[in-house]
C-alpha cells in the first residue's frame, strides 16, 4: 500500500496522507463492467433512509420466499395425488373399454 502526502496544513503529514491500494486505479479510468458501462452509485441514502430500504427488501424476500414455499408444497401436493389416482383412472377405464368389445 503506497501514501500520497497532500500537504501539511493541518497538522502533521502522516494524518494528511491518503492511502492507495492497486484498486485505486480503476477508481480513475472508469473501467467498464459488462455490456452498460461503468456502475455509479448516483443514489447517497443517509443512514436511516438505507435502514429503512433494507427493511422493504428484507420484507419483499420473505414475502417471496413464503410464495414460493406455498407453490411448492401446492406442487408436491398434486404430483403426489395424480400419482396415486391414475391407476385407479386407467383400470377403470381399462375394465370398461374391455366389455365393449365382447
Amino acid at each position: 500500500m503506497r501514501y500520497k502526502t497532500t500537504g501539511t496544513t493541518s497538522g502533521h503529514k502522516l494524518f494528511v496522507r491518503k492511502r492507495s491500494t492497486s484498486f485505486d486505479k480503476f477508481e480513475k479510468t472508469d473501467v467498464p463492467s459488462g455490456k452498460f458501462g461503468a456502475f455509479k452509485d448516483h443514489k447517497e441514502m443517509k443512514t436511516w433512509e438505507y435502514a429503512a430500504f433494507q427493511k422493504e427488501q428484507f420484507k419483499a424476500i420473505k414475502k417471496r420466499k413464503r410464495r414460493f414455499y406455498f407453490l411448492l408444497i401446492v406442487s408436491i401436493i398434486i404430483a403426489i395425488s395424480l400419482i396415486l389416482i391414475l391407476p385407479f383412472l386407467f383400470e377403470k377405464f381399462d375394465a370398461a373399454n374391455s366389455y365393449r368389445g365382447q
